[in-house]
Formats: C-alpha cells, sequence, structure tokens
C-alpha cells in the first residue's frame, strides 16, 4: 500500500542521515595499522592519516598530540615543551597535519615502546577528537634478522654476476651498514611490506668472479646499532666456478709434512683445470726428468735431495708448479 511504501522510504531517508551525520564512522575517523614491529635501537614509523568534519571551511590550526597507553604518557605534541621525559627527542611526526598525515616517528626504540599509541587532533575553531578506536601496539625486535644471500650457484670465470642480500629492517632513515667481502657495483631497492613487519631492502653486488674464486665464500654484513653496541649478522653462501675451458692452473706438489732421513715419500702433483689433467711430469730443480705418472716416489730422501717440481697437462696447455724442497728430520 501507500502508507507502507511511505514509512518505508521514511526509515531508508533516516538509515542513511544517521549514518551521514554520525561523526565517528565518517567525519571523525582515522587509519592506522593495530601493529607495527621495530628494531631495538633503531626507529619505528606509525603510518597514520586522520579525517574530520570540514563542512566546506578551511582550518589551518592544528595541534597533533599522541599518547601512550590510556593517556598515560605525552608521546608528541605539536608543542614540543609538553613531551614527557621518557620520549622527548625521540619523536617527531613524518608527514604534515595540513594534508591530514599524522605518521608517528618513534627513534632509539626500546623494549618499554610497546604502547598502545593513539592519537588526538584539535583544530582551532572547529573542535577537538582522540582517534581512540584506532590504537597502534609496537613489537620491538631486540636482535636483526640474519640477512639471505643469493646467488647464481654456478657461474663462467670472467663474467659478471648479481648477487642480492635481503636485510630486514625497521627505519628507511637508519638504514644499517652493509658491507661485501667482495669488490663491485652496489646498488639497494627498498621493497613495500606490511607494516606489521620489518621492512626489506635489497642491496646487490656486481662483480666478475675468476676461477681463483672456486669454493670461496661471499659474504655479506649488516651492521645495526643496538643500544651502546654493535651487532651484526653474516650469512655466507659458496661460489662454484665452472669455467668453460682451462689448461691447468694452481698446480702444486703436496706431499707428508716432514719426512725423516732415509725414509721414501710418495709426492702428488694436485691441479684445476677444465677438463682435468690427463698427463704429469716430474722433474728435479737441474731439470732432469724423473717420471710422468700422477704420482712420484722418492727413495731414500736425505738433507741433500734437490727440490723437486711437476708439470700437469691436458688438451689446452700445461702449467708448472714451483720448486717443491722436501723437509727432511734428520735421525
Amino acid at each position: 500500500s501507500l502508507a507502507q511504501r511511505l514509512v518505508k522510504y521514511n526509515y531508508i531517508k533516516w538509515l542513511c542521515m544517521t549514518v551521514l551525520m554520525s561523526p565517528t564512522a565518517v567525519e571523525w575517523s582515522a587509519e592506522m595499522p593495530k601493529s607495527v614491529v621495530g628494531l631495538s635501537g633503531s626507529c619505528v614509523v606509525i603510518p597514520c592519516t586522520f579525517s574530520y568534519p570540514a563542512k566546506g571551511k578551511t582550518y589551518t590550526e592544528f595541534t597533533g598530540i599522541w599518547y601512550k597507553g590510556y593517556y598515560e604518557f605525552i608521546v608528541y605534541h605539536t608543542d614540543t615543551s609538553k613531551i614527557s621525559d621518557t620520549f622527548k627527542g625521540r619523536t617527531s611526526l613524518t608527514g604534515d597535519l595540513l594534508q591530514n598525515d599524522c605518521s608517528l616517528k618513534i627513534s632509539s626504540l626500546s623494549s618499554s615502546d610497546t604502547g598502545p599509541f593513539l592519537f588526538r587532533i584539535e583544530i582551532k575553531d572547529l573542535d577537538n577528537f582522540s582517534y581512540g578506536q584506532n590504537q597502534t601496539s609496537v613489537t620491538v625486535k631486540e636482535t636483526p634478522e640474519i640477512p639471505t644471500v643469493s646467488v647464481e650457484e654456478e657461474m663462467t670465470s670472467g663474467k659478471p654476476v648479481t648477487a642480492t642480500c635481503a636485510v630486514s629492517h625497521s627505519c628507511p632513515s637508519d638504514l644499517p651498514r652493509v658491507t661485501w667481502n667482495y669488490d663491485g657495483t652496489h646498488s639497494s631497492l627498498s621493497q613495500p611490506q606490511n607494516p606489521s613487519q620489518l621492512k626489506l631492502t635489497s642491496y646487490t653486488l656486481t662483480f666478475t668472479p675468476s676461477r681463483e674464486d672456486h669454493n670461496k665464500h661471499l659474504s655479506c654484513s649488516a651492521e645495526f646499532e643496538v643500544k651502546t653496541v654493535t651487532d651484526y649478522k653474516t650469512l655466507k653462501r659458496f661460489i662454484n666456478i665452472l669455467s668453460q675451458s682451462d689448461p691447468p692452473y694452481d698446480v702444486k706438489v703436496v706431499s707428508k709434512p716432514s719426512v725423516k732421513e732415509n725414509d721414501s715419500v710418495e709426492l702428488t702433483c694436485s691441479s684445476d683445470s677444465n677438463p682435468p689433467a690427463n698427463s704429469y711430469q716430474w722433474f728435479s730443480s737441474n731439470g732432469m726428468l724423473l717420471g710422468n705418472k700422477h704420482t712420484h716416489k722418492l727413495e731414500r730422501v736425505s738433507r741433500h735431495t734437490r727440490a723437486i717440481s711437476c708439470t700437469a697437462i691436458n688438451t689446452l696447455g700445461k702449467k708448472s708448479s714451483g720448486p717443491q724442497k722436501i723437509n727432511v728430520l734428520c735421525k
């Protein structure tokens, strides 16, 4: 009936007006995460935006206030003289209240800075409002996370390669000191993360490995300031160098550290190459050829036994070791 339709119409109209006029639901509102995470000794930012019922007017005088707990401490105040001693000199707004940005930065974070934190705005010629429904807690981590190094497991000698070191932190304005144990070209890129997670910055190193790097460590260190000490973590990863093709290199005579006089000793010709060495030669220090096997046995050594060297040979070439003197112990 017409009467029922009018009742329904008036009910919907009343409902819409209630929502539109609700000061807390629409006109006075703030957005901030329920929790953020920060590193002890570093800083943390609580992202925050707010709105108010301007009703077409322009307001230019704002007082922003952040509290800890139920108005327990004044964490930040536009009038810095009103900030509690616990937070004095450690807090600031990273944005502009005129742009509805109430983001709070807390520096020199300690385990007591867990919150919860709430924001209040005082607008001259309008009103004051505490956004008590929106509070943020801070999780304070005492030690940094170990960085993560990633690099190709197989690479070619002489060909540039890029390694990445992912470092977690909580303060873009107070980044850790990141160092590599290799020289090369450096860059970094910060990645967006959820406010409840630590921020992540990826540091890259582009370097040119050589065959001498085979099985060496590539390490990345992230150095943080934690209170009065420096804390750092290092993650190491092996580099495997696979050359396309190489003549023998790193050729050396391998033997026992010492041998008694008149005893015999077996020597091995050690080398690296791709393809592997397939033949060998042994020489005394006067150039005399002594043998052509992978190993060579010296009988009845004495203090007068000459230094000995070996040559490793593959299809691409050959390389000789330096002369190796046998350490003979007198009986």
